[in-house]
C-alpha cells in the first residue's frame, strides 16, 4: 500500500477557494521574504568585506554583492536587473491569476504542495527583487546580497535557494504527480490515506 499526501479537499469536502490558495501561497512567500531579508541584514551588519565565517565542511558565509540574476548570472550587465524585474512581475502575476481561477482539472486547485512550491518561487523572486529595488544603487540599480559559499557553486542566498527548491518541486509534481493524477480517478485522489 502506498501512502499519498492528503489533498486540501479532504478536510473541507470541497475545493478550496481562490482566496484560500492565494493566502496559503502568500504566507509561504512572506515567510521566505522575511527570512531572506533578515539573513541579508545580518550579513551586512556582521560580516566584513573580506571576512569569511566557516560554517560546516565546505560551507562558509561571505559577503558578496550581485547585480545580476540568481547565482550571479549576468553580473555587471545593467540590463539583467531590468530583465529580472520584468520576469518576476510576469511570473508573480501569472501565479496569482492561476491561483485565483485555475482550470477545473488543474492540480493547483486542491493540492497544497503546489501552493508551497509557488510560494517559494514568488518569495524567492520578490526577496531578491527587493534588494535590486531598494539596496544602495538607486531604484532597480541595487545589488542583491549573496552570502552562502559552498566552494563549487556561485555564492547564493535564501531567496535563490527558495526559488530553486520551488522550481524543483514544481518539476517533480509535473513529472510524477501529473501522470498518477491522470491515471487515478479523482475521487481516490481526495481520499485520506488514513481512512
Amino acid at each position: 500500500m502506498t501512502e499519498t499526501l492528503p489533498r486540501a479537499t479532504e478536510h473541507h469536502g470541497k475545493r478550496p477557494t481562490g482566496s484560500t490558495r492565494l493566502r496559503a501561497t502568500g504566507l509561504v512567500a512572506l515567510i521566505v521574504i522575511g527570512i531572506d531579508q533578515l539573513t541579508k541584514t545580518w550579513v551586512l551588519r556582521s560580516i566584513g568585506a573580506s571576512e569569511r565565517i566557516e560554517v560546516l565542511g565546505p560551507v562558509s558565509f561571505i559577503r558578496r554583492f550581485n547585480n545580476g540574476a540568481a547565482f550571479s548570472l549576468g553580473s555587471g550587465n545593467g540590463l539583467t536587473a531590468w530583465v529580472a524585474t520584468v520576469m518576476i512581475v510576469v511570473v508573480v502575476v501569472a501565479i496569482v491569476r492561476h491561483l485565483l481561477s485555475p482550470k477545473e482539472n488543474s492540480p493547483v486547485a486542491a493540492d497544497w504542495r503546489w501552493w508551497v512550491a509557488l510560494g517559494l518561487i514568488v518569495g524567492g523572486g520578490l526577496g531578491n527583487q527587493l534588494d535590486r529595488m531598494f539596496r544602495s544603487g538607486g531604484w532597480n540599480h541595487g545589488s542583491v546580497v549573496d552570502f552562502v559559499d559552498v566552494g563549487f557553486w556561485p555564492v547564493f542566498n535564501v531567496a535563490d535557494s527558495a526559488l530553486s527548491i520551488g522550481c524543483v518541486v514544481v518539476a517533480i509534481l509535473l513529472l510524477f504527480d501529473s501522470p498518477r493524477r491522470a491515471a487515478t480517478p479523482s475521487s481516490s485522489l481526495n481520499k485520506s490515506p488514513l481512512a
